[in-house]
């Protein structure tokens, strides 16, 4: 069986190669479509954001990556000797850690840059 490709053709923006636009019928404007809210959210105000509260959700945030990384290490011992049930949740378990880890380690780097990108600024 042979195929035979054939080389791209350059298309003008805005034109379709032999047809006219096809209909997708996906909403073209905002209010048609699905995704805008019902009712717009508003951000909040100064005094709704304390400290207190950022550290509160930060620790409990930290304290479920740790729980998540303790059922990975319980579910990988588990599997080392046999006595997992169900390899599949197992291995989930251990994906979801992973990936709780990975963005802990993201958001970190990120508050780590902006800190010295404040401690930079000249007054």
């Amino acid at each position: 069986m042979r195929i035979d490709f054939q080389p791209a053709q350059l298309v003008p923006r805005g034109e379709f190669a032999g047809a006219s636009r096809p209909s997708n019928n996906l909403p073209t404007s905002p209010e048609k479509s699905a995704l805008v809210p019902s009712k717009p959210i508003a951000p909040a105000s100064p005094e709704q954001i304390t400290g207190g509260e950022f550290s509160q959700v930060l620790g409990k945030e930290l304290a479920r990556v740790n729980g998540l990384l303790a059922e990975a290490d319980v579910q990988a011992q588990k599997v080392a000797t046999g006595e997992a049930e169900n390899l599949h949740e197992a291995m989930l378990a251990m994906a979801e850690a992973d990936l709780a880890l990975q963005v802990t380690m993201r958001v970190t780097q990120k508050a780590i840059a902006a800190y010295q990108e404040i401690s930079r600024m000249q007054i």
